[in-house]
């Protein structure tokens, strides 16, 4: 009688399950992405969409039908998104350090999601890989999370929507499955459309589920019987999403709230003639070889990509492009491929792209680095499994051995070079995305002509640098000649300038083509009343107040208006109504408070409520102070008129005229030689006074 060996032949940590590979992702990733903490809010959505949205101003977190109502109707509606930000505002408030911390710590959980998703889908999928499974899952979570591309989305505090939507969708696939693989676990088809719903709240690139689910239930070789009815919950659900996002069915107001400039058409040339589906067609297969190709090596990153530079380089060559998909589609679909992974992450590609490749892809919706995220998982998968499969034909071994050398391997050695060197280019360009100006510099230096990095950085330098700032709208304009945003944006750093007739020109262009352009009108105005044309200038705000009846600058700028032709009480009357529309808005307090001011109207009581409603604005004005100061000192409060003179001056200690008004008011206490002593300053900074 003999004895069995019983002894196991022991398993090498890195193939099988442990805990060091959630632990070392999360560690790596945090790692990586640390410094993205120290960056600030980036110029181009988090303003206006973070820290001046009226949503996150104005509502509480449990005002849930203004949080569900915003944005319905189009495909921007994202109210978890909102509600995160909610949450962060009322717990820390709305800090760029918190919020990028959050999507840091998001992409570290999206890339544990990704190892195990990768992990639970190898053995059932490619059984020839289940050796190895745990390092190619491991290689690819972190190749995927080391991305260059998957900065944008983290490193932008606007771009929440992305790490929160892939989480609850690979949250999603990892419930279907589960349903997939436990007969009788209902529940699991349950979670699955739970997170399903959560992914299209957050993104509506999150509406593709459905069909992934499909794929995932073909390389699984789930009964056809079965795998239809158990769809529809998650059909349901989407059917829904479909009617809030607006398609098909009913499209809001704010559907059409969109910035022109960055859905401006670009000059389309050599194929501009044919039918619109055509055209349609030809794009949405440049855009799906590019963003593949892109993902693959991606070199010349850039925050927006101009879409006439890639039309132009192409040529002709575009008309081959839908070939090249038909052929990518065809070999993945021939019987010796159908299951294997170039297929899987060919098919999970354009299906996760699809909602990107379904838009004209204009203006900066053309090709953005954010929207691989999601798609980029299934090829980076395919490229790890590829290069341990050459890796094992070089080495002559079996598949699934491919990678039981972590020394010698070269699968190992290559996919470390990839993972470091996708760290290298990680970052790289999270010192990129430090500062607006470096971002926007990037952009044009990776691609000459790009005419909305051109406009972007015009507007950031514009204070500072204003004729590097028309040097740039004037190169963008040769991109984009007619854009009337261009016009408008230079024409208002001219009018910055003083050069009010260069100004107006640019300003009658917008004009000429959109006659209901609020601002370019209310500018015209401001270039008018600078040149002393002022009955042009109030027909100009009249008329921007007629397209936008709640436009309180216009208000204001007409309000002056009428101070400067004297007609103080239709100026009182526009101050007003620019102060009981927006009390936040801070101009018309002053500007009201100097009319009150003047010897004419002489409401010097009115005068200093106003100031001090402007103070409260403004608490730094030291214009304000002095005027509240003059004010008081006519109602004979003249101890209160020193301490708003002194701190006027603690402000601004070099404007001569400050001081004169300082020496009033000691000389209305019976101060003489501080009056002296502040006229003989006034003086030594240039004045002239009387004796």
């Amino acid at each position: 009688m003999t004895l069995k060996n019983t002894r196991q032949k022991s398993v090498s940590w890195y193939r099988k399950p442990s805990f060091s590979w959630p632990i070392g992702i999360v560690l790596f990733v945090l790692a990586a992405f640390w410094s993205v903490v120290q960056h600030g809010f980036f110029n181009m959505d988090d303003l206006p969409l973070i820290t001046r949205n009226r949503l996150l101003l104005q509502h509480d977190i449990t005002d849930l039908q203004a949080i569900f109502s915003y944005q319905l109707w189009t495909p921007y509606y994202k109210p978890l998104v909102y509600l995160t930000w909610m949450i962060e505002r009322d717990l820390f408030g709305i800090t760029a350090s918190l919020l990028h911390f959050d999507n840091v710590l998001l992409h570290a959980c999206n890339a544990v999601l990704v190892f195990f998703l990768i992990a639970r889908l190898i053995p059932r999928i490619w059984p020839t890989e289940t050796q190895s499974r745990y390092l190619i899952a491991g290689f690819s979570a972190v190749i995927w999370a080391f991305h260059p591309f998957r900065v944008e989305s983290v490193a932008w505090a606007v771009e929440r929507k992305d790490v929160l939507f892939a989480l609850f969708y690979l949250l999603a696939c990892h419930a279907w499955i589960s349903h997939c693989t436990n007969k009788k676990e209902w529940k699991w088809l349950l979670m699955a459309t739970f997170c399903f719903g959560l992914s299209c709240i957050s993104k509506s690139m999150g509406i593709t589920f459905p069909a992934v689910a499909f794929l995932i239930d073909y390389f699984l070789r789930r009964s056809p019987r079965i795998v239809l009815w158990d769809k529809i919950p998650l059909l349901l659900v989407m059917l829904i999403m479909l009617y809030l996002y607006g398609y098909g069915f009913t499209q809001g107001s704010e559907a059409t709230g969109i910035d022109p400039i960055r859905s401006a058409q670009a000059v389309t040339g050599f194929f501009s003639g044919l039918p619109s589906f055509i055209q349609h067609a030809l794009i949405a297969s440049f855009r799906l070889c590019l963003f593949i190709a892109h993902t693959l090596v991606p070199l010349k990153s850039a925050i927006v990509y101009p879409r006439e530079v890639f039309l132009k380089t192409i040529g002709w060559g575009i008309y081959v492009l839908p070939m090249i998909v038909i052929l990518l589609i065809t070999f993945g679909l021939n019987k010796n491929r159908r299951r294997s992974p170039f297929t899987f992450a060919l098919a999970w590609f354009i299906i996760t792209i699809s909602p990107i490749l379904s838009g004209e892809g204009v203006g900066t919706n053309f090709m953005s680095d954010r929207y691989t995220y999601l798609p980029s998982i299934a090829l980076i998968l395919a490229l790890v499994i590829g290069i341990t499969r050459l890796s094992a034909r070089f080495m002559n071994t079996e598949r699934g051995t491919a990678l039981s050398n972590l020394i010698t391997n070269p699968a190992i050695i290559v996919l470390s070079a990839v993972s470091i060197t996708g760290l290298w280019a990680t970052r790289h360009q999270i010192r990129v995305w430090r500062t607006n100006l470096s971002l926007w510099q990037q952009a044009i230096d990776n691609y000459q002509g790009n005419w909305y990095a051109l406009y972007n950085r015009a507007k950031l330098i514009s204070g500072e640098d204003p004729q590097h700032a028309i040097a740039d709208l004037n190169q963008a304009l040769k991109r984009m000649n007619g854009l009337t945003a261009l016009y408008f944006a230079r024409g208002t750093i001219l009018m910055q300038q003083g050069k009010t007739q260069e100004a107006i020109i640019d300003f009658d262009r917008v004009l000429a083509q959109e006659s209901d352009h609020a601002e370019a009108r209310v500018n015209r105005g401001n270039s008018y009343r600078a040149l002393g044309r002022l009955q042009e200038a109030i027909t100009d705000y009249t008329v921007a107040l007629h397209v936008r009846p709640r436009f309180w600058k216009a208000f204001n700028n007409r309000g002056l208006t009428y101070m400067d032709l004297g007609q103080f009480d239709k100026a009182a009357l526009d101050f007003t109504v620019a102060i009981t529309g927006d009390p936040t808005y801070p101009h018309p307090f002053l500007n009201r408070g100097n009319l009150r001011l003047r010897p004419e109207v002489g409401e010097f009581s009115g005068a200093i409520e106003d100031f001090t409603a402007y103070l409260n604005l403004l608490p730094q004005s030291h214009e304000a102070l002095l005027r509240r100061g003059y004010a008081r000192l006519h109602i004979g409060q003249g101890a209160e008129a020193l301490r708003d003179m002194n701190e006027a001056i603690r402000l601004h200690a070099s404007e001569g005229f400050y001081y004169i008004g300082r020496a009033q008011v000691h000389e209305a206490l019976g101060n003489r030689d501080a009056a002296q002593r502040d006229l003989q300053k006034a003086r030594s900074l240039g004045v002239r006074t009387s004796e």
